[in-house]
């Protein structure tokens, strides 16, 4: 049995010393857990510790349960990588960049090739991300995708693929496949692993990986079930001083549009 000491005393410390409210490891060696350890808060109200069956929102490391799934579509011989992107989202097929002129003008100009799924998922199709209006943009692109989005968010709740069809009329930063750009592209893929499969993102996730790898603390949304193990989110304010958030992936099934932004929530 090895020793995991030293690793118990540094989870101690990020709670000790106000890095963290609560946190949780585990180490897999093949398919046996050989350790794991919790500190702190699952919920610092109401002094629940967090524990092993804690569910934690896990943000944009639920891109690889959207690019596993992806893969799996490949293998099964559904797409190209080098397809273009309108073959499966027809609204991008005239999708445009912005260039800067000479005299320094900005201006915009076709694409010299069309962006293909490599470029979305490879995040080299020129859009940052925008998930909400940003106050103040830095590029032209970012403004025109807060105008988009401002506008959607007026309608109420927006599913990603409602996003997705806005932003295809945004001319990207630059040529697809030319840059890298950490950004929207995460968006674009999971639309298309939902026009492929024919169903919601969150559902195909159940489907393809949950369910099949029996994996009973992972979820897209609180359930009875499940809402008590759910983390909540904190913004720190200082050390030692957090504030509950807000995290829409902590809400209710019936609350949000099942065709939404998943966020993986996982033990």
């Amino acid at each position: 049995m090895k020793d995991f000491t030293r690793l118990d005393n540094l989870l101690k410390n990020f709670v000790e010393q106000g890095t963290n409210p609560g946190c949780a490891v585990a180490v897999m060696q093949g398919d046996e857990m050989i350790y794991h350890g919790e500190a702190g808060y699952a919920n610092i109200e109401s002094g629940k510790k967090v524990d092993v069956h804690s569910m934690f929102s896990q943000a944009s490391t639920t891109k690889l349960f959207t690019y596993a799934i992806l893969g799996m579509i490949y293998e099964e011989g559904k797409f190209l990588f080098s397809d273009p992107l309108y073959d499966y989202l027809p609204e991008w097929k005239n999708t445009k960049k912005y260039i800067v002129r000479p005299n320094g003008a900005i201006d915009t100009a076709p694409l010299e090739k069309p962006i293909t799924i490599r470029d979305a998922v490879a995040m080299m199709c020129g859009l940052p991300y925008c998930m909400v209006p940003a106050v103040d943009p830095a590029t032209p692109t970012l403004g025109a995708m807060s105008r988009q989005m401002a506008e959607l968010l007026k309608k109420g709740p927006s599913t990603i693929e409602e996003e997705v069809k806005v932003m295809a009329d945004v001319p990207v930063m630059f040529e697809p496949g030319s840059h890298w750009q950490y950004g929207f592209g995460s968006e674009i893929t999971g639309v298309l692993v939902e026009k492929f499969e024919g169903k919601p993102l969150r559902e195909v996730f159940k489907e393809r990986l949950i369910d099949p790898l029996e994996l009973e603390d992972a979820d897209t949304f609180a359930r009875p079930r499940n809402k008590d193990k759910i983390v909540t989110n904190y913004a720190k304010k200082g050390p030692g001083q957090f504030e509950a958030t807000s995290d829409f992936s902590t809400l209710d099934a019936e609350s949000v549009p099942a065709g939404a932004r998943p966020n993986l929530l996982i033990s």
